[in-house]
């Protein structure tokens, strides 16, 4: 999904278990991952990027394989700390591709 400003969540979705990838890229608005939470595999890249309003990947934390790549890039919000906590959660082993993990808030904190 790209350049969609007023997306904010993806609620409504919310039955999803596997995808084949993830790719939320410019959505201006997008706060929050809500309606991903039964996602357990992305057979491809998880990709999200340039999306500035992006505060956390909680509703990821079910996932357990990433095939792809695993790509947290210029998502101006969001601590890289939440990125490196979503990737531990997943375990490296799990991801099949790159590890990109830049451009975020280094200066923000996480719990």
């Amino acid at each position: 999904i790209w350049d969609c400003a007023g997306l904010s969540d993806l609620s409504g979705i919310d039955q999803l278990t596997k995808l084949g990838l993830l790719s939320l890229s410019r959505d201006e608005g997008l706060e929050s991952l809500h309606g991903l939470e039964g996602v357990t595999e992305i057979d491809g890249d998880l990709d999200l990027s340039w999306n500035p309003s992006l505060l956390d990947l909680h509703a990821l934390d079910s996932l357990t394989g990433v095939q792809g790549r695993f790509a947290m890039t210029q998502n101006a919000a969001l601590p890289s700390c939440e990125a490196e906590r979503l990737l531990d959660l997943v375990g490296r082993d799990n991801v099949g591709g790159l590890v990109l993990i830049y451009g975020n808030d280094d200066a923000a904190t996480c719990p």
